[in-house]
């Protein structure tokens, strides 16, 4: 248990002018240094991330028991920060997820883009559920764009202007990376977590013209009822 503590607080540390928004060169017209992941470290900072909520119907945010916010972490990573983000999947398909911008890359420049993604779960292992166990239906996607995520209103209903696939799928921008089990057996000790998840490949992604990238952790669930997950930490890796 000290083992998965330590790994909240440790995981990831990198130099802090690495992350997001601030160029890793001291020369502001220099690109960025893509020899070194971007770390997005919740604990230290909210890094100006966005939750975003998409596949359910106009107007049912409050049937759906849609919910988000940067706060402290429950027992016992109470000492720590995270995103929350929580819904009602009413639709079995709802998509819960968390997005920032990574800038100061190099114009229309195609990259290759790998994930880790650390979450904290008190989702049990091995449980029944309506449309799927309420642990290992609910997938956990990383994906990225050139374009910032949003939704548009199709036959009423929210769709992402992203491929992120469906469900257990992955999308032409997306990677499944795991799920919100935490390896606890059903009806055993109720507690929270940390669960890291690396992508097995890497997603290809050009650049805007503006060298943005847009990032984004989540979940897309089968299980037909309440799901809960505190995102922690993304690392963010350019490979070729």
């Amino acid at each position: 248990m000290n083992n998965i503590k330590n790994k909240i607080g440790t995981a990831f540390v990198v130099p802090a002018l690495c992350v997001l928004s601030v160029a890793c060169d001291s020369d502001s017209h220099q690109y960025r240094d893509t020899s070194q992941p971007v770390v997005i470290d919740f604990n230290v900072d909210h890094h100006d991330f966005s939750a975003l909520f998409s596949d359910y119907p106009q107007g049912q945010e409050g049937f759906f028991e849609l919910a988000s916010s940067y706060q402290p972490l429950p027992t016992p990573y109470e000492d720590k920060h995270a995103y929350r983000l929580y819904g009602s999947n009413r639709s079995d398909d709802l998509f819960m997820g968390l997005y920032g911008k990574i800038d100061n890359l190099k114009p229309a420049k195609r990259y290759n883009l790998s994930f880790k993604a650390t979450i904290v779960t008190n989702i049990q292992s091995n449980c029944a559920g309506i449309g799927g166990p309420p642990g290992e239906s609910v997938y956990i996607k990383v994906a990225t764009h050139s374009a910032q995520p949003k939704n548009s209103l199709k036959d009423g209903m929210y769709r992402l202007n992203w491929d992120i696939g469906t469900q257990g799928e992955r999308g032409e921008h997306s990677q499944v990376v795991g799920d919100i089990s935490n390896g606890i057996d059903c009806m055993a000790e109720n507690r929270y977590l940390a669960k890291e998840m690396t992508a097995e490949v890497s997603i290809p992604v050009t650049a805007n013209d503006n060298g943005d990238v847009w990032v984004m952790v989540g979940s897309d669930s089968g299980f037909e009822g309440p799901s809960e997950l505190f995102i922690s930490h993304i690392s963010v890796a350019f490979t070729d």
